[in-house]
Order: C-alpha cells, then sequence, then structure tokens
C-alpha cells in the first residue's frame, strides 16, 4: 500500500490473520505501518490490486466487497484522539437510539465512568441526578468539557453497546494517564469482550503482555510475529538500546 502513486510503498509483503475472539498487539516505532494497516483495513486507503493476490479478509470475505457503510459499521474503531460530537451524552453513547437508558447506564458502569458522571452533572445542577439526567447531560464541541482520559472511555462504553465483533484500537491510551489506563485494559479482559476480536496498536507494551500474539512491525514489513514472551524478549533486546 502507498498513499500516493509516485511514493514508496509503506506496507509491504504482510500477511497474517486474527483468531476470531482473541486479542492481538501490534508494535513498533514511529512509522513502522501499524496505523496503515487500519486505514486499510477501514478502506480509508485502498490497497493496491497485486494481480489479485492481496486482499484483507473479514470472516472470509474480501473488504473491497463489502459497502463502506457495511465494513464500518460492523466494526468499532476507537482512534488515538476520542470523537466526541455536540450533543447529550445520550446521544454520543446510542447513535441509533437502539439502547435502553438501563443499558447506556450499564455500559457506563462497565467502564468505570457512573461516578464521575454523577458528580460532574450534580455539580451543575446542585442536586443529585438520575439517570435520564446524566444521559442528557450536554456534551461540548469535541468533547471539550471531558478530560481525554474520560473521552476514551466514553468510547469504550459506545463500543460495548455497539457489540461490534471487532473493535480497532490505535494508540487509544496514549494520552491518558495510567489508572485510566488501567482500567481500560480491565473492561477489555471482562466478560463484555469474551467473543470480540480486539486488534490493539499499543503506545504502552506493558498494557499487551497477556495479549495472544503480538505483531512487531518494521519499515512497513513484519518483523515478529509471535507469542507475547517471545516478542516482548525480542523487543527489549533489539530497540531499548
Amino acid at each position: 500500500m502507498r498513499y500516493r502513486e509516485e511514493q514508496d510503498l509503506v506496507i509491504r509483503n504482510v500477511t497474517f490473520s486474527v483468531a476470531p475472539g482473541s486479542k492481538c498487539a501490534i508494535i513498533g516505532r514511529t512509522a513502522s505501518g501499524k496505523s496503515s494497516l487500519f486505514n486499510c483495513l477501514l478502506r480509508f486507503q485502498e490497497i493496491e490490486n497485486d494481480n489479485n493476490n492481496s486482499g484483507i479478509y473479514l470472516n472470509g470475505t474480501d473488504v473491497r466487497d463489502l459497502s463502506l457503510h457495511a465494513l464500518r459499521t460492523s466494526i468499532s474503531f476507537i482512534p488515538q484522539s476520542p470523537v466526541l460530537f455536540l450533543g447529550t451524552l445520550r446521544e454520543n453513547l446510542d447513535f441509533n437510539n437502539s439502547n435502553s437508558d438501563e443499558e447506556i447506564w450499564s455500559a457506563i458502569e462497565q467502564v468505570g465512568l457512573s461516578e464521575l458522571l454523577e458528580r460532574k452533572v450534580c455539580k451543575e445542577s446542585q442536586s443529585m441526578p438520575n439517570i435520564k439526567e446524566i444521559l442528557d447531560y450536554s456534551i461540548s464541541e469535541n468533547g471539550s468539557n471531558f478530560s481525554c482520559g474520560e473521552k476514551q472511555l466514553i468510547c469504550l462504553a459506545r463500543s460495548i453497546l455497539k457489540k461490534s465483533k471487532l473493535l480497532l484500537m490505535d494508540e487509544a491510551t496514549a494520552n491518558v494517564d495510567s489508572f485510566t489506563d488501567s482500567q481500560i485494559q480491565k473492561t477489555l479482559r471482562g466478560p463484555l469482550f469474551n467473543n470480540c476480536t480486539i486488534i490493539t496498536i499499543a503506545h504502552r507494551i506493558e498494557t499487551v503482555k497477556d495479549y495472544d500474539r503480538i505483531i512487531l512491525m518494521k519499515l512497513g514489513e513484519i518483523e515478529m510475529n509471535d507469542t507475547p514472551s517471545q516478542v516482548l524478549q525480542y523487543y527489549v533486546e533489539n530497540y531499548n538500546q
């Protein structure tokens, strides 16, 4: 894959598979091709058609055979910079209005946001809010009335409600504190994501030690694809110098 026709390939000779329900981490230095893999999977960037030898398959279907709407609505994606829009908390969590208030509140509790939201709304209303009042809380443009970590937890709750079978996280914890990071990792390891395939571009390597596989990228190619213990040992020996 290349971003412009006149430019060099940014991903080449990459072949790997991720088992359903497993957790796979992708690590590597800046410009190693990590985020470009997600760009290809989500079809933000199309891969080159190399005599039909290249392709990305989701449950056996080439993603190029899916409409962009069908592809992207089937996947939950949490980027490094969380996306919130002007509207209520409920609208940000449940775009299609397909979940009850109780289900939305349960997702909020699962990611550890319930007490924080209660305090935030209580401070503004000067009274203890009920669930409806909390879900009707107004989120400013770009979520400016929430911290980065809080916004990422809201995005994680959104993923719970979406019930996607595939969750992509692109350095989603790079800009959050260690407490929020641990809360996110705890939620991902919980029962709500047992049947979800998770692919994480990891910023903090220690957070993916219990994943099923780790892929180490270098200059657009896979340098290593193995168990966490093997990859992390190799990484420490060859990169932490």
